[in-house]
């Protein structure tokens, strides 16, 4: 075999037309901005906590901060 065909063997050689190329690569990184905003809605909407949710959250931080402060009296 030769080195230049071990190289660039002929099954490898891809032979395209130049708008081929580039209507390829626009195609996959187009970019469309109204389903990135709505992609963007979707994730906050999942990461907002409900209310009481949130209520609980902050009760057990009082609870917390009051065992720390009544064991840091009792030392």
């Amino acid at each position: 075999m030769p080195v230049d065909e071990f190289i660039e063997p002929l099954t490898e050689q891809v032979i395209d037309k130049h708008s081929d190329i580039i209507k390829a690569v626009i195609a996959i990184y187009r970019h469309n901005e109204n389903e990135d905003k709505k992609e963007v809605e979707r994730e906050l909407e999942e990461l907002l906590p409900s209310l009481a949710n949130a209520i609980n959250a902050l009760i057990t931080l009082q609870r917390f901060e009051l065992l720390r402060d009544n064991r840091l009296q009792s030392i």
